[in-house]
């Protein structure tokens, strides 16, 4: 949940981008934000103290720009978030990359396999 909806404050598509960021987040680590803690102390964390979780992969286990995806997507700002036109250029152009080098089936492992 984006820290504008959390706050009962005004919002826009940009709070789709941040969820879109930490289910991004989700599927690269393979547990919710904040794993073991509960969905609601987590976005406490997220929403009033800006904290975000740490990567516990490894960075050459995903591509770089997928990283840097993800923190504008859950920037505290809504002004900051990439939009969905950007964000969907941004996927394709690393899944093009990704499968120049072969990421995908060399250095992509999946959390739960």
């Amino acid at each position: 949940m984006a820290p504008e909806i959390y706050n009962d404050e005004i919002f826009d598509r940009s709070a789709d981008a941040y969820s879109f960021g930490v289910i991004l987040y989700e599927m690269l680590e393979g547990v919710q934000p904040f794993h073991p803690k509960t969905p609601e102390e987590a976005v406490k964390l997220m929403c009033l103290e800006k904290k975000r979780p740490q990567f516990k992969i490894k960075v050459r286990s995903y591509p770089p720009d997928l990283r840097e995806l993800i923190d504008e997507c859950w920037h505290s700002e809504p002004v900051v978030r990439p939009t969905f036109s950007e964000i969907i250029t941004r996927l394709d152009r690393i899944c093009s990359n990704c499968s120049k080098q072969g990421w995908w089936k060399d250095t992509f492992k999946l959390p739960w396999k």
